[in-house]
Parts: structure tokens; C-alpha cells; sequence
């Protein structure tokens, strides 16, 4: 009777490793593993997802599901290091309305360096300078990992841009346009 009674933690704050859980069950229910087949997408595209992600370990295996996205004030400086992966971020929501320039999306085989019109207006130097802040956070990535990722330095609105935008799992309306899972 008592544990009927006692408050149900849904955001785990009294045992913070499992406070990503919920986040990391909703990206692998959307990810192509579980998700319906999008018409166009490669016959070995789930056989190479259970293959790579059952090898990963733990820590590797949360940033194959659900990605990373970090912004950028300039090439320099990291304006948010964490934001959700949603259409919110690219127009500012966690830097108090200011849509920051530069965008870095970890989705653990691919690195997406997003230059948002922002940077482009801005004068920020594209690409990135090899001995810039940016461009050592992107090395970094890519040191550590088993699979070393594509790197794509990409600018908004373009079609290589359009990858990102997928990638963006918080954001329902663009998997439901494709044939993904709602």
C-alpha cells in the first residue's frame, strides 16, 4: 500500500546516470533500427546499425543514438555546450533568443559543422582555421572514437545541410514528412 503511494521520479534525480535514459529510449525508437523503412534508404543500413552499435560500449553507444549538439559563438568560443536536438536551438532558445552563428552536431559516425546565415553575416571564416577552438573540438571528436566520422562543414540552407536538419531527432515533423516514426 505504501509503494502505491510513493511519488513515481520520471526525471531521475536521485540517480543522475539514468537521467539520460528517457532521452536515449526515444532516440533509438526513432532511429532507423526501430523506425519504419524510409523509402530510398540502403538495404544495409540496419544490419550495419546492429553491427556497429552492438560493439560499442556504453558511453560510445549513447552518442550513436542520440547525438549530440553544441553551438558556437564564433570559431573560438562555445556559446552552449549541450542543447536538445530540436529546431528550438538553431533559433535560440537557450541562448535567451539570440540564434548562436555556429552549430557542432557529434552523431557519431558523422561531425556536422552547421555555419547557420547568422555566420555567414557575421564574416565568420568559412571553413574553420585548422588551429581554431572549433576545429581542435572536431579533431578531438574524432581521436577518440573506434569509427573515425565523416567530418561535413556545411552552411544553412544548402542541400548538404539537409543531413542535420535529419539528424534534429527532437523534432517530430520533419520524420513524419520522410516516413520515420512520429
Amino acid at each position: 500500500v505504501a509503494l502505491a503511494q510513493a511519488p513515481v521520479d520520471m526525471s531521475f534525480t536521485e540517480a543522475e546516470p539514468l537521467q539520460t535514459l528517457p532521452r536515449l529510449v526515444y532516440a533509438l525508437l526513432r532511429s532507423p533500427l526501430l523506425a519504419p523503412a524510409v523509402p530510398g534508404q540502403h538495404a544495409d543500413l540496419v544490419p550495419f546499425l546492429e553491427h556497429c552499435w552492438g560493439c560499442l560500449p556504453p558511453r560510445e553507444l549513447a552518442r550513436a543514438v542520440y547525438p549530440a549538439l553544441s553551438s558556437w559563438q564564433d570559431v573560438e568560443h562555445v556559446a552552449v555546450s549541450r542543447h536538445s536536438l530540436s529546431r528550438g536551438a538553431l533559433l535560440g532558445a537557450a541562448t535567451g533568443g539570440v540564434p548562436p552563428p555556429i552549430f557542432l552536431l557529434d552523431a557519431y559516425i558523422v561531425v556536422i559543422v552547421l555555419y547557420t546565415e547568422a555566420a555567414v553575416a557575421a564574416g565568420l571564416p568559412f571553413p574553420p582555421p585548422q588551429q581554431s577552438a572549433l576545429r581542435r573540438a572536431v579533431a578531438a571528436i574524432r581521436q577518440e572514437r573506434r569509427i573515425t566520422p565523416m567530418v561535413r562543414i556545411v552552411r544553412e540552407g544548402t542541400p548538404e545541410a539537409e543531413l542535420f536538419s535529419h539528424l534534429l531527432l527532437d523534432e517530430p515533423d520533419a520524420h513524419a514528412q520522410e516516413g520515420g516514426a512520429a
